[in-house]
């Protein structure tokens, strides 16, 4: 939400500079003016499609990265949860208990409430007390025989780890598209349609010919 108020601005003003500035070029230079650099105007407009395109497909490529980063940060994170409750049921009572109940409601928490906040850039403090206690729920396990010593270690990375692969989410959470590309995307949309030099510059007889040759 906090982007989308800007960005529908930028457009908005993008839109009224293309428009504004294509009809005050041919309100002031004659088409006979024009016309004699359409060939100039026309390379020129080409090549910088072209650099254009390729910012696009690095933006996506960019952003699909990420995306596939922040999958694979939100799935090791589900698969520690996971494996905390499945170790934890190898301990005897009440300590089972307290890491399961606590590794539900944690779950629980993140799905219903930290998730939904996300959208807002926000976290849920209740999924930060939560993953806290879980922590020390699992460094409190008293750990009797060899074997449980062993499942005592395996828990306590995986709590840690998950606490780091949670740090990770909500800081992939609030990664997008940098305010500076935003900048050379947006308005280098309409740039690319009608608001360069370039175009404007275009000596055409027939305004009607004009708008139909301008991509929308």
């Amino acid at each position: 939400m906090t982007t989308v108020v800007p960005g529908v601005l930028m457009v908005i003003l993008c839109v009224l500079f293309a428009v504004g500035g294509l009809k005050l070029v041919q309100r002031l230079v004659p088409v006979a003016i024009r016309a004699r650099h359409n060939d100039v105007a026309g390379c020129i407009y080409a090549v910088l499609g072209v650099v254009y395109a390729a910012l696009v497909v690095w933006a996506v490529i960019a952003e699909w990265q990420d995306y596939d980063t922040a999958k694979a940060t939100t799935e090791s994170e589900a698969n520690e949860l996971d494996e905390i409750y499945f170790l934890a049921g190898q301990f005897s009572d009440p300590e089972r208990a307290g890491v399961q109940d606590l590794a539900r409601s944690y779950t629980r928490v993140v799905l219903e409430e930290e998730w939904p906040l996300m959208d807002q850039r926000e976290t849920s403090p209740r999924a930060s007390a939560l993953v806290n206690e879980l922590t020390m729920s699992v460094e409190d396990l008293d750990p009797r025989t060899g074997a449980e010593q062993t499942l005592y270690d395996q828990e306590l990375t995986q709590v840690h780890d998950l606490a780091d692969d949670r740090e990770l989410r909500l800081l992939e959470g609030r990664e997008g598209i940098p305010g500076i590309l935003w900048i050379v995307l947006v308005p280098g949309r309409y740039d690319a349609d009608q608001t360069l030099p370039t175009s404007r510059s275009y000596g055409r007889p027939s305004p009607a010919l004009l708008r139909s040759l301008t991509p929308a």
